[in-house]
């Protein structure tokens, strides 16, 4: 197939989905679901590839070229004490050890501000020109460092691994390119930053190939609460309403975060990780790069992270979100939000609490250990 077919049969993909980490294209080894937040076949917690054996070449790359790879991260793990990173490495056997990887590309977490999302990434890795092979392995890792997602006892960095079959070919008509030394996760430099207000509701909109999604927060930095409301392309039109109601103080196993679906009254428990702030600047992996001025006039700091691709709009006065865009290498633009935020001093009544009928949640998942 052409790789834009490719890439619209990955986007039909995508959409039914709505970061475990996923290796969409090339279609990692083993069962892919994209389907939810936290599927068990991106929960593979063992090196290199999660225990699943080698298989047939399902996508064929070029020495010395630049190719796209898909992956999503299925439910995001940000640990700001010690941000976590993705890394694409190559090794040219079927069957590798430690000593047969060459990284290829490394990419920054990000902070998702909730763990139960799904964020799709678009990105290009460089072949080495120097060798080929028939039978070769393309890994992803995804580094998170989080504490509470420590799985197995002995997997204490908390990663999540993902391969796929590959065969690397020559291509003689290419002005073949010697691959770059692999770069160390960038880290924001000193600069400004900002701490959103500590109690805020916000409305907004996410748009993207797939579709749109609306959004309302609601944000309790003092008590550490956080309700999110999503509604529009999710999975279906039946599970195209979603409640997330975490409470960060209760820490026994992990915070309990609801994943509620309101149309079908259905309830979900994830183990959640721990409160961090809203916050911009490079305690949360991102460096200012410019002032902006909206038509009334009011200042708006922009932060960005160059190996991740986000960029992040916030008010200079107050420090209210804006929102976030994500691009694509060529710095097309992936899926935008639009985010409106108002500091309160309360919230409504019961904003925190789940429904009666999540009293008997029908299933517990949690990245300690695989979803039930």
């Amino acid at each position: 197939a052409s790789r834009m077919a490719r890439l619209l049969g990955i986007a039909a993909l995508l959409a039914v989905a709505a970061a475990h980490v996923c290796l969409v294209d090339p279609h990692q080894r083993g069962e892919l679901s994209l389907k939810e937040p936290g599927d068990n076949s991106c929960f593979r917690r063992t090196p290199y590839c999660g225990g699943f054996a080698p298989g047939a070449p399902v996508r064929t790359l070029h020495a010395g070229a630049r190719e796209h790879v898909v992956f999503q991260q299925n439910l995001n793990h940000w640990y700001p004490q010690k941000p976590g990173f993705f890394d694409f490495a190559l090794a040219y056997t079927s069957t590798p050890t430690d000593a047969d990887w060459t990284t290829l590309s490394t990419i920054d977490d990000y902070p998702g501000n909730d763990m139960v999302t799904q964020t799709n990434f678009s990105v290009e890795i460089l072949i080495p020109a120097q060798r080929t092979a028939s039978a070769a392995v393309l890994r992803i890792r995804y580094v998170s460092y989080n504490p509470l997602e420590i799985y197995p006892a002995n997997n204490t960095d908390a990663i999540f691994y993902n391969c796929a079959d590959v065969a690397i070919v020559a291509q003689p008509s290419h002005v073949q390119e010697a691959a770059p030394a692999p770069k160390a996760p960038v880290r924001a430099a000193a600069g400004p930053s900002c701490v959103s207000p500590s109690r805020w509701i916000a409305e907004g909109r996410t748009s993207s190939r797939v579709g749109i999604v609306t959004h309302r927060i609601f944000y309790d930095a003092v008590a550490q609460l956080v309700r999110w409301e999503r509604r529009g392309n999710l999975w279906n039109e039946t599970y195209n309403e979603q409640v997330l109601i975490t409470n960060y103080t209760d820490l026994k196993d992990g915070p309990p975060e609801w994943v509620i679906y309101p149309r079908v009254q259905q309830c979900l428990t994830y183990g959640a990780d721990g409160f961090y702030a809203w916050q911009y600047g490079p305690q949360n992996g991102m460096a200012w790069v410019r002032n902006e001025t909206l038509h009334d006039g009011q200042a708006v700091m922009i932060f960005a992270n160059p190996t991740n691709l986000f960029e992040w709009r916030v008010l200079a006065d107050g420090c209210r979100p804006l929102g976030i865009t994500q691009f694509n290498p060529e710095h097309s633009i992936v899926q935008d939000t639009q985010l409106d935020a108002q500091a309160t001093d309360s919230f409504p009544p019961g904003t925190f609490t789940p429904p009666p009928y999540c009293k008997t949640p029908i299933r517990h998942a949690t990245c300690r250990s695989p979803a039930l």
